[in-house]
């Protein structure tokens, strides 16, 4: 049998200094009772979650267009331009799919500027699974080092906004998806997207 170590910390009392918050308590005060109010308390809560995580943020987009930079069926790179049209932002957007064409389903990957793009046994662990590998250049939107995240493009872009460079990314993958919509290349990201990204009923 073990001795007792007088040396650990021992729990003398235990002082409740607040309660967590009821989740079925909305921001009005009302108490959650029926499905419908459900629906609507599920979208506060993922609104306070996003912005506990990313910060406020930014705008949805005046405009997006999308234009092809290259025609092979494996490796697709675009031009995302997006924003407002006075100040709008502009990124690389790399799809990087089966060999024959289709609709599939898409992982979004910020990271393209790590590279691993290039990575072929990164790369077809995803695509060989009929998934295609959808990847953005984070940093083009808002600077990585922390001394040059006032130049980014977003903060030109919405200079009156109060959003982090966390934020800036996340404003990115949403971008990401609706060019995957509006190029119609994705399995169901019309779903996905109301579903997942807003908070939606499934």
């Amino acid at each position: 049998m073990r001795n007792f170590d007088e040396n650990l910390i021992q729990i003398q009392k235990n002082e409740v200094l607040g309660r967590l918050p009821n989740l079925f308590e909305m921001q009005d005060g009302t108490i959650v009772k029926t499905p419908e109010q459900w629906k609507q308390r599920r979208k506060e809560l993922y609104q306070t979650a996003v912005e506990m995580q990313y910060g406020k943020m930014p705008p949805e987009p005046e405009f997006l267009e999308v234009e092809p930079l290259d025609e092979n069926i494996a490796i697709r790179n675009y031009r995302i331009v997006t924003g407002t049209r006075q100040n709008p932002t502009a990124f690389t957007m790399r799809v990087i799919g089966p060999s024959k064409p289709g609709v599939y389903p898409a992982i979004v990957d910020g990271d393209l500027c790590w590279g691993y793009s290039f990575d072929k046994a990164f790369t077809s662990a995803v695509t060989e699974k009929d998934v295609l590998l959808v990847m953005f250049n984070r940093t083009e939107i808002v600077p990585d080092r922390k001394d040059c995240r006032d130049r980014g493009q977003l903060y030109r872009t919405y200079p009156e906004g109060n959003f982090s460079a966390l934020a800036a990314w996340a404003w990115g993958y949403s971008r990401c998806v609706d060019a995957l919509e509006k190029l119609g290349i994705a399995d169901d990201v019309e779903t996905f997207y109301n579903d997942i990204l807003k908070g939606g009923d499934n």
